[in-house]
């Protein structure tokens, strides 16, 4: 029933535009769903549309959610409790069954990234820092796989998150340790194939120098700096996270401080400092080293140059889709089509957290695949140190070469 104060015009397009409202949100399995909406418990809500206002207030905070209409008001007229409402109950929080598929399949990709990464992760650790001896390329890629296992581990979280259709049961500060953790790696992996790709240059065009400053307490320091740097890139994150109740479930995302714009500059300035400008530096080092080899033909480890391309490679592969999606998240699409898109990118560009032992494993396989050999043998030859199995010899002729 509705007030007789209102044309009876007005009244018939104010029910026609609520029903439609409703019914193509129902139809589309996604009625009145509170991650679309600003949900705060026990306070009243509304949705403006051309013609008619939505209200609605919850009598319970679990499903179904009971929704009162009502005709907009006039100006200067308030409501009260005299006021008729027209009463519809909708069920809130009902995800689709493509969109419930989509956060079952991200729960499961980010549980085989937490098992393989920390079994992967731990063995690289466990010989390359307790089994094997200690050289420059063991420290470069055992830091690697330090990062790597921390944020491996923190894939439980966003498994049982997806799980629970993205709800984040385990706190702020688990929020924001976990978006920490996850943009720390992202920026000291970049920064240590960075570093690992100048060393691997360095050694080919200035023998002499690695010969005689290049040692294990550089490199030390080397990946001590690093750490703190990906540090410092990596806190703005663990500041912008925060959690939202969003009806019964609770989200962990940027703060609403943050706008759209400067959420997107963020992402902006991420793709460049992690993506473009790691890229150029790498590519140069290739171009410098593949023309050196090619002119002066210096003998190097073939072995030790394609791991470090292998890696390189897989991981600027893995990483585009998520930054280009990330670029692209304000043009227009179907909504489960970027949800699976953007998921399918953030699982592609996570596995290289776990993919890296495989690789090394791989590569140490291939050199002596004749043989029965263990998976420190393999380890141990995959990191071998060029300048450490050099003859004196082997040097003067490199650095005759060099300078030539």
């Amino acid at each position: 029933m509705v007030s007789g104060r209102y044309p009876a015009t007005l009244q018939f397009a104010c029910g026609l535009c609520c029903a439609s409202v409703l019914y193509s949100q129902w139809r589309a399995r996604e009625a009145v769903r509170f991650e679309e909406i600003s949900y705060f418990p026990g306070k009243p809500q509304t949705l403006s549309c051309k013609t008619c206002t939505l209200s609605w207030s919850v009598e319970d905070t679990a499903s179904p959610v009971l929704i009162r209409l009502r005709p907009p008001l006039q100006e200067g007229m308030a409501a009260d409790n005299s006021t008729p409402y027209n009463m519809l109950t909708i069920p809130a929080n009902n995800p689709s069954e493509v969109t419930e598929g989509i956060h079952i399949a991200a729960s499961i990709a980010n549980t085989i990234i937490f098992i393989v990464g920390i079994a992967g992760n731990g063995i690289v650790i466990w010989l390359g820092g307790f089994k094997m001896e200690k050289t420059v390329c063991t420290i470069w890629y055992l830091n690697l796989a330090v990062a790597d296992f921390f944020f491996c581990a923190t894939r439980i979280f966003s498994a049982i998150r997806e799980g629970m259709i993205f709800d984040w049961p385990f706190g702020k500060t688990a929020c924001k340790v976990n978006s920490f953790i996850k943009f720390f790696n992202l920026f000291a992996s970049v920064l240590l194939l960075i570093i690992i790709s100048i060393d691997r240059c360095i050694m080919v065009t200035n023998p002499i120098w690695c010969r005689i400053h290049r040692n294990t307490k550089l490199s030390a320091i080397i990946c001590f700096v690093v750490w703190l740097l990906a540090t410092a890139m990596a806190m703005p994150y663990a500041f912008y996270f925060e959690t939202y109740k969003n009806g019964s479930r609770t989200d962990c995302k940027y703060t609403k401080g943050l706008g759209k714009e400067e959420e997107h500059v963020l992402r902006v300035t991420r793709f460049i400092i992690s993506f473009v400008i790691p890229v150029v530096i790498i590519s140069v080092c290739n171009l410098i080293l593949a023309t050196h080899l090619k002119q002066k033909k210096v003998k190097t480890s073939k072995g030790a140059l394609k791991l470090v391309t292998l890696v390189v490679v897989v991981f600027f592969v893995c990483w585009l889709p998520h930054h280009v999606l990330l670029l692209l998240k304000k043009t227009r699409g179907s909504k489960a089509a970027w949800k699976a898109g953007f998921k399918f990118a953030n699982f592609l560009a996570f596995f290289t957290a776990c993919i890296n032992p495989f690789l090394y494993f791989f590569m140490g396989y291939l050199k002596n695949h004749h043989h029965k050999q263990s998976l420190l043998s393999v380890l141990s030859r995959v990191f071998a140190d060029d300048t450490s199995n050099s003859t004196e010899p082997e040097i003067q002729q490199m650095s005759v070469q060099s300078v030539a």
